[in-house]
């Protein structure tokens, strides 16, 4: 094995590497070390995770900078501050053996500690790739920045596919137009399926060599089930579902001394399932980005101590933050792409030669279980994804442009172009694109043009160091206003397309839409009482698309398991996957069904319900994510422009599911398949634009360029940004880029292409009408937090009846404006016997102490505590009140009258939502039975939540 002398470092480093525990080069230290001392090229280094990676570019860096250490000689670039606080106290060990400093600048760096950083600049300066923009722009630093001889990129395959990546790119060029050369770029990045094309994309139009040393990792991953197969898939998605395997697995690892990591894929799961878990084991933590850094600090250095034994995180731990050896990392539900299971494994076995062991925990249904078997094999096989990343992104042009011209003073058009166009990103920007970004920059006062030049505008200052491409997005609690329970957790990109009144499916049923309270990020639902056109919305983690070539091996798995007629073949087919024997029997189960419907390759089938509680039209076209995406949106457009119905579409990787306003009949299912088999791509194109600008997710990606092109604020409200988005949308720059972000995103035009050309030649097209879903469909269906019911929407009177149940399970507290005598009711109790809203009326409440009907309703110990003074002072012949105590006792006297006049049916009406004492004499004298009362108690909670915010203004 190699020494670090026989690599070409110094015997005193050598020395001083061996002090820290350095002993010998890793493997990736070995291959790559000399190839970074011994040229000038640009590096792409591919390692696993614990291959000292970081060292491998530091090492040989800071070994040519020392020579000559001067204000940031290097600059360290990761993706996420968080890893900022874990890269620096790398970095600082490994540069004091040179004896160089090191600093840190990022959004959270306070104020003082920049200037200190500014006057004073580090050899080393650790930042992101939206802090690199301020940096380059700021006067006192831009002179060291001109020392630079390095920037080493970390993690870099997480910025390619997001504009943070462009920024970093453009970036990174301005900083060699500043020092007037090139400065070298070393990128690192964890196993990635497109080492080419992100070289390319990194270092454009430069020279660059690529060192892989990402295949020696070895990886020992199992898929088990969490049960067997059933009917109800709602359970299996609920995180209390893995409780029981997970504490078998937690415990199976214990008994070994060994540490556990769960990755969940919204932190909802891992708090949840974090609390869960402490009931049975005390050395618990729970890591997610939405924790405060104290929080997220403690968890990591308790895995590093091992004084937590279990940890349950989401991407946050994805990345290199050091949390020691963890023993077996668990994947609960699907990871839904090969590179993200690979560096969540890769959080196990943390040494360049330890075995990388994980589980993932897919629940009993047949898709889940495929896709984690077939993204498995490929992380063992190390057959990844090959990223798409952003090209001629237009609001990071627009953010970029301003940063150029606050950071030259002045710089005319040309140069600005060429500028932009030597990076990867714009190398196909074409002279009217930027024209037309420069004609939004100066009619929103971000830039001007003087004597044909560009100059900045204080505007454009303040937008360019506020702006970044990151759009922070918000989680909304679905609350049932019927039972007032929360039902759901929706994307604040899915609130931000809805109205009020729109109907929607989740939590089992369907649901209008009643208010959005920006301030609590809250939505208040209720049931419908019939089926209307439904919008299936866009779910936490739905984001994660899956690839064409994962949904391909999906769909060719399934057709051979239906091809075999024995079990003999079944195991073999099986056998190449790595599931577990209770995964294998969970598929088998399924295999009688699946089979009904056959998808095969080698033609489209099609499954039609003509149901009219859930009507729809599933075509498996096995696209992946992107291109079903695609796929959606032309069979939507043709639907509604051949038969003029409505629809909404949930995307699948293997399937397309539309789901029409009413279901459709034989011949208008044959109308639609004969239109979609003749159409050509550039008409299928022009029907997917047409989908997308009319589709709920455009709109917020309008919203998303809008705040990244500083035209409406970051922190807009979904209220008020519903009100500008028509505007938005006449902008042509915004209405362009969000076109484009779309494409980008969230759809495979070649996936859609190939789709068309199977078509066109004329491949057979099998239909299948059904009356109920077949189990592939009910999968596709409820694949998401919160399921789909197939059943009947929810009648009046069963709606009636949950109501009415909420309003009577209180337990109300009394005062007795007469003695002043507090107690007690259950509603329930004390209305039993009566079953007209008459018997209702006339059970009268009385003081049990004083016998008075003065009675008056409590929330709490403070209103308790004001009411009794109030009334004492009253009893004492006291006037003197304020209008504050004069709004309590009227509002007391109101009830009291109230509960006088209309009894039990008093209290009934006052528990619902928003609803005081002169509106419940208004419901009461209107109310002629118990069901009117019940509907106009909704009614009114209703028109309170929809006005709330203007109440509150």
């Amino acid at each position: 094995m190699s020494s670090w002398l026989e690599l070409g470092v110094p015997n005193d480093v050598a020395a001083k590497l061996r002090a820290l525990g350095l002993a010998k080069p890793t493997l990736t230290q070995r291959v790559s070390i000399p190839k970074i001392l011994n040229t000038d090229l640009n590096v792409l280094l591919c390692a696993p995770t614990g291959s000292g990676k970081t060292e491998a570019a530091l090492i040989p860096s800071l070994m040519r900078c020392s020579a000559r250490p001067k204000p940031i000689s290097l600059l360290y670039v990761t993706p996420l501050r968080a890893l900022n606080r874990d890269i620096e106290r790398r970095i600082s060990r490994v540069a004091s053996i040179f004896n160089m400093t090191v600093g840190v600048w990022h959004g959270d760096t306070p104020s003082s500690k920049r200037r200190k950083l500014a006057s004073s600049p580090p050899n080393i300066l650790v930042t992101t790739p939206e802090s690199l923009q301020v940096v380059l722009v700021n006067k006192s630093l831009r002179k060291h920045l001109r020392n630079c001889q390095y920037v080493i990129i970390d993690e870099a395959h997480e910025v390619e596919e997001s504009e943070r990546g462009v920024e970093l790119v453009v970036g990174l060029r301005r900083l060699d137009v500043l020092a007037k050369r090139r400065i070298r770029r070393i990128a690192l990045t964890a196993p990635h399926g497109g080492l080419e094309s992100l070289a390319e994309f990194l270092f454009y139009p430069y020279k660059y060599v690529v060192i892989d040393v990402g295949a020696s990792k070895r990886y020992e991953i199992l898929v088990d089930s969490l049960g067997s197969g059933s009917r109800d898939t709602r359970s299996f998605l609920e995180i209390l579902y893995c409780v029981p395997k997970l504490v078998d697995i937690i415990r199976k690892y214990r008994e070994k001394r060994s540490q556990v990591l769960i990755f969940v894929n919204t932190r909802i799961a891992a708090e949840e399932l974090g609390y869960i878990l402490r009931s049975h084991f005390h050395d618990v933590g729970v890591h997610h980005g939405s924790l405060s850094r104290e929080i997220r600090e403690s968890v990591e250095s308790g895995l590093r101590n091992r004084e937590i034994n279990v940890a349950i995180a989401t991407s946050s731990l994805e990345l290199g933050i050091d949390i020691g050896g963890i023993d077996i990392v668990v994947q609960v539900m699907s990871p839904r792409q090969v590179s993200r299971l690979i560096q969540r494994v890769g959080r196990a076995g943390h040494r360049e030669d330890a075995v990388s062991s994980g589980i993932v925990l897919a629940p009993p249904m047949l898709i889940e279980l495929l896709e984690s078997a077939v993204i498995a094999r490929r992380a063992i096989n190390g057959e990844l994804e090959t990223p798409k990343p952003h090209t001629n992104s237009l609001d990071a042009l627009l953010h970029q442009l301003v940063g150029i011209v606050i950071e030259w003073g002045s710089i005319d058009r040309e140069n600005a172009f060429r500028l932009v166009k030597s990076t990867h990103p714009y190398r196909d920007l074409r002279r009217e694109d930027l024209e037309q970004v420069i004609e939004l920059a100066e009619k929103i006062g971000f830039v001007a043009s003087v004597e044909g030049k560009l100059v900045p505008r204080k505007r454009g200052e303040i937008y360019y160091r506020t702006t970044t491409m990151i759009v922070d997005t918000s989680k909304y609690r679905v609350r049932d206003l019927v039972e007032m329970r929360s039902i759901a957790t929706l994307d604040e990109e899915f609130i931000a397309t809805c109205r009020e009144g729109d109907v929607l499916v989740l939590s089992g049923r369907l649901w209008r839409l009643v208010s959005i309270d920006d301030e609590s990020k809250t939505v208040y639902v209720e049931p419908v009482a019939r089926v209307e056109e439904a919008r299936l919305p866009r779910w936490v983690g739905e984001n994660i698309p899956v690839s064409f070539d994962v949904a391909q091996e999906v769909c060719s798995l399934l057709e051979n398991l239906c091809s075999c007629s024995t079990e003999v073949c079944i195991d073999s087919i099986l056998s190449r996957y790595p599931l577990t024997e209770d995964a294998k029997r969970a598929v088998k189960e399924f295999i009688p069904d699946i089979c009904r419907i056959h998808l095969l390759t080698t033609r489209i089938s099609i499954e039609v319900s003509t149901a009219r509680e859930l009507p729809y039209v599933l075509i498996y076209s096995c696209l992946g994510s992107r291109g079903s995406e695609a796929l959606a949106l032309v069979v939507s457009e043709l639907i509604r422009s051949l038969l003029g119905v409505r629809c909404s579409y949930r995307s699948h990787q293997i399937g397309t599911l539309v789901v029409p306003s009413r279901p459709l009949s034989r011949s208008e299912i044959r109308l639609l398949l004969s239109k979609l088999k003749s159409l050509t791509i550039e008409e299928a194109s022009s029907l997917l634009i047409k989908g997308l600008e009319d589709s709920p997710l455009f709109e917020w990606y309008i919203l998303k360029v809008a705040k990244k092109m500083g035209l409406v604020s970051r922190n807009v409200s979904i209220v008020e940004a519903k009100r500008v988005i028509e505007g938005l949308k006449n902008i042509d720059v915004v209405k362009r880029e969000a076109l484009r972000e779309l494409m980008t995103e969230k759809i495979d035009i070649d996936a859609l292409e190939r789709f068309l050309r199977k078509l066109h030649s004329g491949t057979k097209i099998v239909v299948y009408m059904v009356d109920k879903p077949s189990t592939i469909a009910r999968e596709i269906i409820s694949l998401a937090p919160s399921t789909i019911s197939l059943g009947p929407p929810v009648s009046k009177q069963a709606l009636s009846s949950v109501v009415l149940s909420r309003l009577v399970n209180r337990t109300v507290r009394l005062l007795c404006l007469s003695c002043l005598y507090t107690w007690s009711i259950n509603i329930r109790l004390y209305s039993e016997g009566c079953s007209t809203l008459e018997e209702l009326k006339n059970r009268k409440i009385s003081c049990p102490q004083c016998g008075s009907l003065a009675i008056t309703v409590v929330d709490d110990e403070e209103e308790l505590r004001r009411a009794r003074g109030i009334v004492k002072r009253i009893h004492r012949g006291s006037s003197r009140l304020c209008d504050e105590e004069l709004k309590i006792l009227d509002r007391m006297r109101k009830i009291a009258n109230l509960v006088m006049d209309y009894g039990l049916a008093a209290l009934i009406a006052l528990q619902g939502v928003g609803i005081g004492p002169e509106t419940a004499k208004r419901i009461l004298s209107r109310a002629k039975t118990i069901e009117d009362l019940v509907a106009l108690v909704l009614e009114r909670q209703r028109a309170f939540l929809r006005t709330r915010r203007f109440w509150r203004s």
